[in-house]
C-alpha cells in the first residue's frame, strides 16, 4: 500500500492530473481481476464436487456390477452418470472461459 501511494504521488507530480486515467484503470483492473479470480474458485470448487459425486456414483455401479448386470440396470446408471459428467463439464468449460 504504501509503495502503491507512492507510485501514485510520483505520477500525480510528473503528469499531473493526466495520471487520473492511468490510476482509474488500474482501479478498476485490480476490482476486475479479484471478480475473476473468485468466479474461478467458485467454479473449482463446484467442479471438485461434482467430480466427486460422479466418481462416487461410479465407484458404487462397480462394486455392485453383478446386480447392475442382473437387473440390467446400465441405461439408467447410464444416464445418472451421463448427467454428472454433463454437470461437471459445465462447470470445467465456466471455469476455462474465465481463465
Amino acid at each position: 500500500p504504501l509503495q502503491t501511494l507512492i507510485a501514485v504521488l510520483a505520477l500525480f507530480w510528473l503528469l499531473g492530473w493526466s495520471a487520473v486515467g492511468g490510476v482509474a484503470f488500474l482501479a478498476i483492473a485490480m476490482f476486475l481481476t479479484n471478480y475473476i479470480v473468485r468466479k474461478m474458485k467458485w467454479h473449482q470448487r463446484a467442479l471438485e464436487g461434482c467430480r466427486d459425486r460422479r466418481v462416487n456414483l461410479l465407484s458404487e455401479v462397480l462394486q455392485g456390477i453383478a446386480l447392475v448386470k442382473m437387473f440390467a440396470w446400465e441405461p439408467q446408471f447410464r444416464e445418472r452418470l451421463e448427467g454428472k459428467r454433463a454437470e461437471e463439464m459445465h462447470h470445467l468449460s465456466q471455469k476455462l472461459y474465465l481463465g
